[in-house]
């Protein structure tokens, strides 16, 4: 019984310190790749020579690959190990992909905020007896209801894209669709609160 127990404890740590440990090894990554100087995402690095053995490489490189990299036209040169590789020009992967990964990111981060915090604000003047806030969701729900998301946050985003940038267009198409099941959650848990008798 003792075993079993020790088990599943272990068991159950393991299932949360596995993707925990990921996580911490992807954000690792992300900042190193974020840290990189532009040059080794901007510039085509056509040859590249180990300092130990003098042995010459076209590009792509390999992973974890050391290397004195010679930028295209000459004259340029430096050392830079390729933690992910490199692509066909010698470019970093891990800095190209960190690059290009920011917009959709920073996307993310403004919309899941926005959202979170109008959520929780109408959740709890729903569950304070907020009328108006009330009626905003109900109608929202008759819309909405059968009606996917995604189509929804697209047709925001086209009506609003000539009238904001496009990462605002796409911020607030996905605050929009979002921001109610949110606020329900929250005025549930409220009211459930609000219902104790240690709640004043």
């Amino acid at each position: 019984m003792i075993a079993k127990s020790r088990i599943r404890r272990a068991l159950r740590l393991l299932a949360f310190s596995g993707p925990v440990l990921l996580l911490g090894v992807l954000a690792a990554l992300w900042t190193v790749g974020a840290m990189e100087p532009a040059k080794w995402i901007d510039t085509s690095w056509i040859l590249g020579f180990d300092p130990g053995s003098h042995r010459e490489f076209a590009p792509p490189f390999a992973p974890l690959q050391l290397l004195d990299a010679q930028a295209r036209g000459g004259g340029v040169h430096d050392v830079h190990r390729y933690i992910l590789g490199s692509d066909a020009g010698g470019r970093d992967l891990l800095g190209l992909m960190v690059r290009g990964s920011w917009p959709s990111l920073r996307l993310v981060l403004l919309a899941v905020f926005a959202r979170l915090v109008i959520g929780v604000l109408a959740g709890m003047a729903l569950a304070l007896g907020a009328v108006p806030i009330r009626l905003i969701g109900l109608a929202m729900g008759r819309w909405t209801v059968g009606f996917p998301y995604l189509v929804l946050a697209i047709i925001v985003i086209d009506a609003l894209v000539n009238y904001q940038s496009r990462l605002v267009a796409f911020a607030i198409a996905i605050t929009l669709v979002g921001w109610r099941d949110i606020s329900e959650l929250t005025a549930e848990r409220t009211q459930a609160v609000l219902s104790q008798p240690y709640a004043v």
